[in-house]
């Protein structure tokens, strides 16, 4: 179903900024085309009620509270110049936003595969919606979908469980949020789209399959022959394709990922910077790695006027 954009742009928000929850006084805001589309589509179902409305008669808009009254047998508030006012149910409904509906009708034109429930693995905020397959492609990608990504604790969390749960390529992580407010958030394996980039040229909710692909296009795939290579869960480094050091401490994972995203960047950091950042407890990057895992790291790890970095 093809939504204008205006509609498009009004669900994208409302999963971003309100959980996926609006009102039926909001849903009166609404031009009647862009409500009439989004409620044909099925993308709300009420889901409770708000107990408080604006008095009809207060030219303020002042919000009051609506109470069960079982003389009238209604919803009720009390009002200074009309006495007793009745609120239709209907008016106090609390709506919200299908999600598998949601993803439905954004991956609509991209081969999904069979059909698959949208797997919650953050309440909320992060949902695991399939693998998807592009045109001309035969491997398919994991697909994530976060909402709020902007938002630091959503980026812990979404990084928490992306190390749970590692992948051996790519992995795609569309977001509701917009690329701008992404700022610099980068999650290792993954390759972070917001879907306001990628939506068809003609408007409406679905993502543009050729938009898409060419954004994938520009990421390279892991290579492990490469210099440096960091597996996505940040337990596994590979330099030259032949010398591999296995991480299990968190502190180790945590100050490798820091040096090798500033190899990639071109970038080189204190280790008074890099043990603090890791809370590694200890003095020198020696120390914090141990004498076994230092043996291996060594040869090719190095300090330049004091700032450490990959030398491959």
């Amino acid at each position: 179903m093809m939504l204008e954009p205006k509609a498009a742009k009004i669900l994208l928000s409302l999963v971003e900024n309100n959980r996926g929850r609006t009102t039926h006084r909001i849903l009166t805001l609404w031009r009647p085309n862009i409500r009439g589309q989004i409620e044909n589509a099925e993308l709300l179902e009420a889901v409770g009620l708000t107990y408080e409305t604006t008095d009809m008669d207060d030219f303020e808009d002042i919000s009051v509270a609506v109470e069960w009254n079982p003389d009238l047998e209604a919803y009720t508030y009390f009002s200074g110049k009309s006495g007793w006012v009745i609120v239709p149910e209907e008016e106090m409904r609390i709506y919200a936003l299908r999600m598998a509906r949601f993803f439905e009708l954004m991956l609509g034109a991209i081969d999904s595969g069979p059909a698959k429930i949208p797997r919650n693995l953050i309440d909320d905020m992060l949902w695991d919606i399939g693998d998807i397959r592009l045109k001309g492609r035969a491997r398919r990608l994991p697909t994530w979908f976060a909402k709020r990504l902007n938002v630091s604790s959503v980026q812990e969390q979404v990084e928490n469980i992306a190390k749970r749960r590692p992948t051996d390529g790519l992995r795609l992580l569309l977001t509701s949020t917009r690329q701008e407010r992404l700022q610099k958030f980068w999650l290792p394996g993954h390759l972070i789209v917001s879907v306001h980039d990628v939506l068809g040229l003609a408007g409406g909710l679905a993502i543009e399959p050729d938009i898409l692909a060419a954004r994938v296009d520009q990421v390279p795939l892991p290579d492990i022959n490469a210099p440096i290579w960091l597996s996505p869960d940040g337990r596994k480094l590979i330099i030259h394709g032949n010398v591999t050091v296995n991480f299990r401490s968190e502190k180790h994972i945590a100050i490798i990922g820091r040096l090798v995203a500033g190899y990639h960047a071109g970038e080189r950091y204190r280790a008074q910077v890099l043990l603090d950042e890791a809370q590694a407890g200890a003095m020198t990057l020696r120390k914090a790695f141990g004498d076994r895992i230092w043996a291996l790291l060594s040869p090719y790890l190095k300090s330049e006027n004091g700032l450490w970095g990959f030398q491959p």
